[in-house]
Parts: structure tokens; sequence; C-alpha cells
């Protein structure tokens, strides 16, 4: 059984349960959301609306209209810079998956640039799709091998399934690689483009026009929340975000 036959056994599982696909336009959520396409069953699309460029908004809401497929953005309820000693920055967005609030920390990387990150207009339609706090499955393409700096040489998931008590993240791709991946698409002839080919981020987090390094929250008028800000000590800022997240020692 190859892995494209394993990977299709495994989303027309998940996806018989209540479950949501967390779609970003790129690779990884490309390929799962055209297996389960193949498969006949129903997918709901959300994304975090932690911003994204115009160029993968655009590319997204192309693919979108092809398929006759909508997208339902969720907003974060918290969210907060971090850095270290490298000067990596990046941006964690608090998102409410579980009945009473529990959240699910989601990390971009900051992009400096004049463009606001909360970009994409939030809806909830409660007749077409279930609100995302109601979903017991969340669907992702994360992998064994990604990492981020505040995680260190952690991966960002333990392993291809969490239980969270009040929700599920599934990892379908986490024995994929990056390569295996983008060779599938061309095997099944997906039409796939890499905006950082076009020095273009993708997803991104591009919140330093307001967000600069200090003290206290910044309020977000996209968002409709305060941002909170930590002041700029990258190590102990660091160390602040791995608390908050959970991150083990290592």
């Amino acid at each position: 059984m190859t892995k494209l036959d394993q990977l299709k056994e495994r989303v027309s599982e998940t996806f018989t349960t209540n479950a949501a696909l967390w779609f970003s336009g790129g690779k990884d959520s490309l390929l799962l959301y055209h297996v389960a396409r193949s498969l006949g069953v129903t997918v709901n699309l959300l994304r975090f609306d932690d911003g994204w460029s115009a160029l993968q908004k655009n590319l997204v809401y192309k693919l979108l209209a092809r398929e006759r497929a909508a997208l339902y953005s969720y907003r974060p309820v918290r969210g907060m810079m971090v850095g270290n000693a490298n000067k990596d920055t990046a941006f964690i967005s608090f998102y409410p998956i579980g009945p009473e609030g529990q959240c699910l920390p989601v990390i971009r990387d900051m992009v400096h640039g004049e463009r606001c990150s909360f970009d994409v207009g939030i809806r909830f339609e409660n007749d077409r799709v279930t609100p995302p706090v109601r979903f017991k499955t969340h669907v992702l393409g994360t992998k064994r091998t990604d990492r981020h700096f505040i995680w260190g040489d952690l991966p960002l998931a333990p392993s291809d399934r969490m239980d969270l008590g009040y929700a599920v993240l599934d990892f379908p791709l986490y024995e994929w690689t990056d390569d295996e991946v983008v060779d599938v698409l061309r095997q099944l002839n997906i039409p796939y483009e890499k905006p950082s080919e076009t020095r273009d981020t993708g997803n991104i987090a591009a919140c330093t026009a307001c967000l600069r390094p200090g003290v206290g929250p910044v309020f977000c008028p996209k968002a409709k929340t305060d941002i909170e800000r930590v002041e700029w000590s990258p190590t102990a800022n660091l160390e602040a975000a791995r608390k908050i997240i959970g991150v083990p020692e290592q």
C-alpha cells in the first residue's frame, strides 16, 4: 500500500466524524482537501485568521471559486509577540476550540511590513457551517519534521493525533516530507503555486506597525481585541511564551 493509499484511508476515517480542515492553501492543506474531495466526503474548511498575504489570498479564493467551496475565518481571542536571542520574531494567536473556551495556540513567523495581518473577513453563517468551537476533530497538515524556534528542537506535534479532551487534533501528513507532498500534488495534477518563491510568505503576521516592542496591550481594530505585548527582552520573552503554551523544558 502506498503512502497515498494510506492517506486516503486515514482521511476517509477522519472525516466521518465531526471534523474541520484548517485550510491555508499551502501544499499540505491543499493535498488533504483534494484527497477528501476525491473520496466524496464532506469537508468543512476553516482557517486561523492570523493574516495572509495578498498573493496567497488571491490563490486560495480562485481555488475556492473553482471548487464552489466556502472558507470560514476564525479570529483569535488573544495574541502575543515573542522573540529570541537570534532576533527571530513570531506572533502567537490563541483560538478557542473547546466548549468552555479552551484555546489552541498557533504560531507564525513575523514578517516586517506595512500590511495588517487581520485582513480576512470574519463570517459565521450558522445555516451553512457549524461554528468551529463545536468541531470535535481539527485536521491540520503538521508533520513530524516541523519545527519552530519557540519549540527549539522539539516537533510542533508529539504524535500524529492529539486528544486534548475537548477536541482532537489530527495530523494525517505526520510521517510525510515536504518533497513527498509536492510529488503527489504533481502526480495528481493539482496546481500548486509556492508564494515564497516570489518573496511572498503566504500566511503572515505582519503586525509590526502596531506591535512595536513595548509594554502593555495594543488594541487591534480588525481583531476587535487587545493584543498583548511583552517587554522586549528576548530571552525572558521566549521563556514566558513557552510557559504560556506549555512547551516542555529542553
